[in-house]
C-alpha cells in the first residue's frame, strides 16, 4: 500500500490527486488551511508545522516502521494579482512555510514531489522549454516557484519536481479556464483575450496519473509533465463558446490593454520529451477531446445544483 500525502488537498489540483489515490486504494492523508472534507488535516504553510500532520494521521508511525512515506506538494499561494496585493502573506506561505516543511520532509526521508509551473520561464524563447533551460520569470509567482526549485535541487536532490501548464477538467468544477468563461459568456458577448498567448491546456486528470507515477517509479530531479499540444488563448476561448452554442465573440488585444501590474508571458509550452523517455507511454488528453468531455458532461447536468450556486 502507498503511503501518501497531499499537501494542499483542496486546491484543484490537489484535489484530484486525493481523489485518484483513494480510488487506487492508497493510504492517502490530506491537508487544507480550511478543511471541507472532515478525513483531512488542517494545515497552514504559513506557521504550522507538517510533523503535526504525520503524528495525527499515523504516517509518522508508518515512517518509524521503515515504510516508504511520500508526499505531493500542491499547496501554493496562487494568483499573481493577488500575491502582489498579499506579499508579506505570499512569502511566508510559498518561500518561508515550503522550506521548512520541505526540510522536514528531507530528514525524515519522505519522498516529495513539488508541483512547479511553466510560469518558471519568460516565455520569450519561441519554442517549447526543456528542463535544462535557464529560469527566467516575468511574473511574481513565477519568481517564487524558482526560488523553490533552486532551493530543493541545491539541498535535497533526491526530490522530484513537476512543472506544469494550464490544468483544467473536463467538469465544471474547480477554478479553471472553463468555468470562468462559462459565467463570463453569460453576462459578456464580447471577450478580449491577450494577443499572441500560447496555452497547453492539460487534462487535470492525466496530470495526477503521472504524479503518482512518477513517485512510484521514484523519479528524481525536474520534469515537464504537460500536455504537449499548443493552442492560442483565444483559439480555446472559441473552441469552447463553440462547444457550448455561445455567441459570444472574442478579441485579441495586446497584453497592456488588461493593465496588470506585472505582464504576462506569451509561450512558455514545456518540451516532454524527458518524461516520455522515463515513463514510457505518458499520454495526455487531447484538447478536442477535453472540451467535448466539459460540454456532454454540462449537457448531461453534471454538478448542476454546483453551477447554478456559483
Amino acid at each position: 500500500m502507498m503511503n501518501l500525502l497531499i499537501v494542499g488537498a483542496s486546491s484543484f489540483i490537489g484535489k484530484k490527486i486525493y481523489q485518484i489515490a483513494q480510488e487506487k486504494g492508497f493510504n492517502v492523508v490530506g491537508t487544507t488551511t480550511n478543511p471541507q472534507n472532515r478525513e483531512w488535516y488542517k494545515f497552514n504553510l504559513m506557521n504550522d508545522d507538517i510533523s503535526d500532520v504525520l503524528n495525527k494521521s499515523g504516517l509518522m508511525r508508518a515512517i518509524e516502521r521503515k515504510e516508504k512515506v511520500y508526499a505531493i506538494v500542491a499547496a501554493f499561494y496562487c494568483g499573481n494579482e493577488r500575491t502582489l496585493n498579499h506579499m508579506d502573506e505570499a512569502v511566508k506561505i510559498n518561500l518561508i512555510g515550503s522550506k521548512r516543511m520541505l526540510d522536514i520532509f528531507h530528514q525524515l526521508g519522505v519522498k516529495a514531489l513539488y508541483l512547479s509551473t511553466e510560469q518558471v520561464f519568460d516565455g520569450l524563447k519561441g519554442s517549447f522549454y526543456s528542463e535544462d533551460d535557464e529560469l527566467s520569470p516575468v511574473l511574481t509567482y513565477g519568481r517564487h516557484k524558482a526560488e523553490m526549485e533552486k532551493y530543493i535541487m541545491k539541498n535535497m536532490p533526491e526530490m522530484l519536481i513537476y512543472r506544469l501548464s494550464q490544468n483544467v477538467d473536463v467538469y465544471p468544477e474547480g477554478i479553471q479556464i472553463f468555468n470562468d468563461v462559462y459565467y463570463r459568456q453569460m453576462r459578456e458577448k464580447n471577450f478580449k483575450s491577450i494577443k499572441g498567448q500560447i496555452l497547453s491546456p492539460t487534462y487535470i486528470g492525466d496530470t495526477a496519473k503521472w504524479a503518482i507515477e512518477g513517485l512510484k517509479r521514484n523519479l528524481i530531479g525536474i520534469y515537464h509533465c504537460a500536455n504537449p499540444e499548443k493552442i492560442s488563448r483565444a483559439g480555446l476561448v472559441r473552441k469552447f463558446l463553440a462547444g457550448i452554442g455561445s455567441e459570444a465573440k472574442v478579441e485579441e488585444v495586446a497584453v497592456e490593454y488588461f493593465g496588470f501590474r506585472e505582464g504576462r508571458p506569451l509561450d512558455t509550452s514545456l518540451d516532454i520529451t524527458k518524461i516520455s523517455k522515463d515513463i514510457q507511454g505518458i499520454n495526455f488528453m487531447s484538447v478536442d477531446e477535453i472540451v467535448n468531455q466539459f460540454v456532454i458532461n454540462m449537457r448531461n447536468g453534471f454538478n448542476k445544483q454546483t453551477l447554478e450556486n456559483n
